[in-house]
């Protein structure tokens, strides 16, 4: 799966590692299409990582694939969401946070850091 654009990885059946502040937001559903990454700490994405592909299952696309997606699959998708927060909560007091929030002023910062690159490059093509 490696180099294949996310959506088409998924498609292939592969596992999608992204952020859950992405573009792919819209489309992955963490814990079933994809495992999230990026919210607390490189180290904790990491041991994640390494955990998945130390016991890798082989995912293949099915035909019941949308299957997961019906209103009697909620409660165990729910169950699987409220174990991740708990392993969270268990792995969160080994590792500190380095990846920062998306507070108000860090968002003016990466506005202005964006802009200002933009204009550089505008203006000394």
């Amino acid at each position: 799966g490696f180099g294949l654009p996310p959506l088409e990885a998924l498609a292939c059946g592969c596992t999608v590692f992204s952020s859950v502040n992405s573009a792919l937001a819209d489309y992955l559903d963490p814990g079933f299409n994809c495992q999230k990454i990026g919210a607390y700490s490189t180290q904790y994405d990491l041991e994640r990582i390494l955990n998945y592909a130390r016991n890798f299952p082989v995912n293949s696309l099915q035909a019941n694939f949308l299957d997961d997606y019906h209103p009697e699959k909620l409660l165990p998708r729910f169950e699987t969401i409220l174990r991740e927060i708990n392993d969270f909560f268990d792995i969160k007091k080994r590792y500190p946070a380095d990846i920062e929030g998306l507070e108000p002023l860090r968002l003016k910062k990466l506005w202005i850091q964006s802009s200002l690159a933009k204009l550089k490059k505008k203006l000394f093509k």
